[in-house]
């Protein structure tokens, strides 16, 4: 599934509404990288919020995994909708040459259906838009290693800088699963529902307040996600303040995970934050650390 030079990539908008003018800057940039983009039927469309009804936004996923030329999808942005895209999916055969979808967010629901239904690893990361202003210093670290991650077989994520751990005492292996905490939620009761045991679950959340964000962690926890859960490890909270300004994000985190002894890790820059480093989910994910030290590296990458 590693991506050279020459290789086609589907753009496809299958969430919200977004700005057309982003795509001819967001094009150039991905043709800068030696790949080649591939606009999908339908893009255009816009309907109330969403990038076109679900029939549309359907009609685009559908084709980007069918068409023999794609090797990659990337998710123009997120926002809302692309759970409605599961059925679609479902009534696929799965086909015969994975592709890479790439996104996060509201494409959490995607990412879980390519990894769980179809084996399908993928790759949480910036979402097409960003291409638009890769120059700018919050984009450029995250498409650098978007882009090795994609087009260099031997790239592995190796982070340490800023984590910080607890209940962790060994080495944990397991593989990468997750994604954006109201997705995840939304999946319970659903046959796209996450799968966490004996997985390493990543979380990320936006605009959330401590009652929601609460709720939210409460849902998992009550449907059994974290009790066989290998590992947290606990990206980016942001815009979780209260209407008063206080942020009570890291006392909810810690009075739901306390009880459940889980090895946990802090500060991973990935979710709506600045940096947004990319990782692959569906793959074999260490995690190393002690008191002072803490260590995320994947074992394997998409090739």
């Amino acid at each position: 599934m590693i991506l050279k030079p020459g290789d086609r990539v589907a753009i496809v908008g299958l969430s919200s509404i977004f700005k057309w003018s982003v795509l001819k800057p967001a094009m150039k940039e991905l043709e800068r990288w030696g790949l080649k983009p591939l606009l999908a039927p339908r893009l255009q469309k816009k309907n109330l919020i969403f990038s076109g009804t679900v029939e549309d936004r359907a009609a685009q996923i559908q084709w980007a995994v069918r068409n023999p030329k794609v090797k990659a999808i990337w998710c123009v942005r997120g926002g809302y909708g692309a759970y409605d895209l599961i059925p679609f999916l479902k009534k696929m055969k799965r086909p015969a040459h994975p592709k890479v979808l790439i996104g996060y967010s509201d494409v959490t629901a995607v990412h879980l259906f390519f990894n769980q239904t179809w084996k399908w690893p993928s790759l949480h990361g910036p979402l097409f838009n960003r291409l638009a202003d890769a120059r700018a210093a919050k984009n450029q670290k995250s498409l650098e290693m978007t882009k090795a991650i994609l087009m260099n077989r031997e790239y592995r994520l190796s982070i340490s800088k800023g984590l910080s751990s607890q209940n962790l005492n060994r080495s944990v292996v397991g593989t990468l699963v997750g994604g954006n905490l109201a997705m995840m939620a939304a999946s319970l009761g659903t046959d796209w529902e996450i799968q966490t045991n004996g997985k390493v679950l990543f979380i990320e959340e936006i605009g959330e307040r401590a009652g929601r964000l609460d709720r939210l962690l409460a849902q998992l926890e009550q449907a059994g996600k974290f009790d066989q859960v290998k590992a947290l490890i606990l990206g980016d909270f942001v815009d979780c303040r209260e209407a008063d300004g206080k942020d009570y994000t890291k006392e909810i985190l810690e009075k739901r995970f306390a009880k459940h002894k889980i090895p946990i890790v802090r500060g991973f820059p990935a979710g709506h934050g600045r940096v947004n480093l990319p990782f692959v989910l569906g793959r074999k994910i260490r995690i190393e650390g002690g008191k002072e030290f803490c260590l995320v590296e994947s074992i394997q990458g998409l090739g």
